[in-house]
């Protein structure tokens, strides 16, 4: 079938050069997961600042090897990629951009016969023919997308992180455990992970992942998506060290159970393009722990209520101002909650 297409005013700004950013204004988020059916696949990115972010170093992946991507040799498992965004490509300020799989199954699957809104990018499916108006994603080196890739149905980890092709190690962005992932489609830390990203003969250790991000409770199917309800931050807590996070977080903490769909707010049809409006939710904001129901702001309360349980807590499972998890109220659930000191905030 042939359809007719034109860009879409987000696809056509996406590569347009821009120069680098603070990343001040926050880090870009996965906002939309679609699962299923194959044609329909596509993973949305959100840019949240005022400012636009060039993409040339950032990358996609959905293979347990992201984070030896420096390496530039390993190849992941049949079906799974490691690809790049085109150098000079970027995200205005508050724009949300589509990556599909193939944008001819794209526009065959989600404008049948009519006039196809292209997404901003693709992944190429290697041996098949990609559609001629719309920029490729780049493998991360060669044999990093592997053929017919795509996302595993029932569930699967979806990264997105940075690599400026000259310290040791990659840097998470924001990564999602899509729908109920196993197996070597889950969720993969780099606690311990060593390597030598540039070849200088210095390896460089990964920080701790914490990998306390929770599995959804269910999975889309056809004609659904997973979307993103919240940023997710503020569940993001930094105990005693910082983490593998582009801005310092550990991207494997987040409470994806609240700031997904799928709990509070049930699966619906997928709207490529579209985002949010995103906001933050107090009840998950990092170091407000009282009173009981939190107010929305980390202040003198909360200081007063994390000294009142200083020690060991009596009841691992109840107890609010044990921030780092550790059953023990110390110095470091101190130094977080004052690190979130004020109004709860886009994390």
């Amino acid at each position: 079938m042939r359809v007719a297409v034109r860009f879409g005013a987000v696809g056509a700004a996406a590569l347009a050069a821009t120069t680098s950013v603070a990343f001040a204004d926050g880090h870009l988020v996965i906002c939309e997961v679609v699962l299923a059916p194959n044609q329909g696949e596509y993973i949305e990115i959100h840019n949240p600042g005022g400012v636009a972010v060039d993409l040339t170093n950032y990358y996609l992946a959905d293979s347990e090897l992201y984070g030896r991507t420096p390496l530039g040799f390993q190849t992941p498992e049949a079906g799974d990629f490691i690809v790049r965004f085109p150098a000079g490509a970027s995200i205005p300020g508050g724009a949300t951009i589509v990556v599909a799989f193939s944008g001819t199954d794209y526009c065959n699957w989600y404008h049948p016969g009519g006039e196809c809104v292209l997404p901003a990018f693709e992944i190429p499916l290697v041996t098949l023919v990609d559609h001629p108006g719309i920029p490729d994603m780049q493998p991360a080196y060669r044999s990093a997308i592997q053929f017919g890739s795509n996302l595993t149905n029932t569930g699967e980890a979806v990264y997105l992180f940075f690599y400026d092709n000259v310290g040791d190690l990659i840097k998470d962005v924001d990564m999602v455990r899509a729908g109920q992932p196993n197996g070597s489609n889950d969720l993969v830390g780099k606690t311990g992970l060593s390597i030598d990203g540039n070849s200088d003969g210095t390896f460089t250790l990964y920080r701790p992942d914490a990998m306390l991000m929770n599995v959804m409770t269910v999975t889309a199917g056809n004609n659904l998506s997973h979307k993103r309800l919240f940023f997710g931050g503020a569940s993001e807590v930094i105990c005693g060290n910082d983490g593998n996070g582009l801005t310092g977080h550990d991207e494997t903490n987040e409470n994806i159970r609240a700031s997904w769909d799928g709990v509070s707010v049930a699966l619906s049809a997928p709207t490529p393009g579209v985002c949010g409006p995103l906001t933050n939710p107090t009840a998950d904001c990092v170091g407000d722990i009282a009173p009981d129901p939190v107010d929305g702001a980390v202040n003198v309360t909360d200081l007063l209520a994390l000294i009142a349980e200083w020690g060991p807590c009596d009841a691992c499972a109840d107890c609010p101002a044990d921030i780092c998890v550790s059953c023990t109220v110390n110095v470091n659930d101190l130094l977080v909650l004052i690190a979130h000191w004020g109004p709860c905030s886009i994390g």
